[in-house]
């Protein structure tokens, strides 16, 4: 079994086309998270097909609605000219103007799976505290499908 180790895996932002090409690594990241949730649906019956009263206690359930998410903690750098690859400031201006994001969640490795799709910001937090480094979290609310595929 292959072990990925979690310094290569991180969010990447903006890519062209529906894969790496194009994509910056958040900058200054020290957690990447992602997150998928299936919905459920109980389709339980009072009764049986003949219309008869039963007393089933059983569950019965469909899949509902998939909802997932991404997110990115890391250390804030707020110079003027910052890294070449997505940062806090970065993430915040993209917060402030409501901008839908495409967002990959990948270790870059060819032939690993990556996930992809696009994403709104839906929080973004920093946090400042005495003698200690400014960290920032973001959370990516992902709006439609998201795809996974092969890394090329």
């Amino acid at each position: 079994m292959a072990v990925v180790h979690g310094n290569s895996v991180g969010i990447f932002v903006n890519p062209d086309n529906d894969g790496l090409a194009g994509a910056e690594l958040v900058a200054c990241a020290t957690n990447a998270t992602f997150s998928l949730s299936n919905a459920l649906v109980e389709t339980n019956c009072k009764t049986d097909a003949s219309g008869v009263l039963q007393d089933s206690s059983t569950r019965h359930i469909l899949a509902g609605n998939q909802t997932w998410s991404m997110s990115v903690e890391g250390l804030v750098d707020l110079t003027a000219g910052g890294a070449t690859a997505e940062s806090y400031k970065d993430l915040m201006e993209l917060a402030l103007n409501r901008s839908e994001v495409d967002v990959v969640f990948t270790d870059s490795t060819a032939g690993n799976q990556q996930y992809h799709g696009k994403a709104y910001i839906t929080s973004i937090d920093a946090t400042a505290g005495v003698d200690d480094f400014v960290t920032y979290s973001c959370t990516l609310d992902g709006n439609g499908t998201l795809t996974s595929v092969a890394v090329a």
